[in-house]
């Protein structure tokens, strides 16, 4: 992902807070789960089908899709046991808000019934924010996504991550999905 199109994702997806909505997280049901003491973080889901007449929101997706299978196709061309016949993506802008103490309790993004994830791709969206450490596994593995820089792993039950609370600022992500 080069520095245009997160300018671009900055000025169309981020411009409008109405965008985003409180995330919660997924109940045994399929329904949405909100808890701010497990999760405290505001989202907003970029679905193909939702993009409508807009050529600059089709050209951001374009472009996310673009960047994202390169990422994952270099992850799959070193991890060969991992087939993706035709993944799918799915898209979810977070904003972690110091101001809410932004952060995600341990967990992991595969659901077999209601959300059906094979990888997770985390990429950062933004530079200006403290905290909001992102642990995979355990905290011996912690990153702080840049703009710019992202990671990739398997969304199953062997890769829990966590998102510690954001202490100033704003985290900005772009969390996309393979099936």
């Amino acid at each position: 992902m080069k520095g245009p199109l997160i300018k671009s994702i900055d000025n169309v997806i981020y411009k409008e807070d109405s965008n985003f909505e409180i995330a919660g997280t997924i109940n045994t049901d399929g329904s949405n789960l909100i808890d701010k003491r497990n999760r405290s973080v505001k989202q907003f889901f970029f679905k193909e089908e939702d993009i409508g007449h807009s050529v600059a929101k089709r050209i951001i997706y374009n472009e996310i899709v673009r960047g994202v299978k390169k990422i994952v196709d270099s992850y799959t061309n070193q991890t060969p046991f991992i087939d993706l016949i035709k993944p799918e993506f799915s898209f979810n802008f977070l904003k972690y808000q110091d101001t809410d103490e932004g952060h995600y309790e341990w967990h992991t993004d595969h659901h077999s019934k209601h959300a059906p994830r094979t990888l997770t791709c985390i990429i950062g969206l933004n530079n200006s924010y403290e905290g909001g450490t992102l642990s995979v596994i355990n905290d011996n593995t912690s990153l702080h996504l840049k703009r710019s820089e992202g990671v990739i792993f398997p969304s199953n039950f062997c890769f829990p991550h966590k998102v510690y609370p954001v202490t100033k600022g704003e985290r900005r992500v772009l969390v996309a999905w393979i099936s």
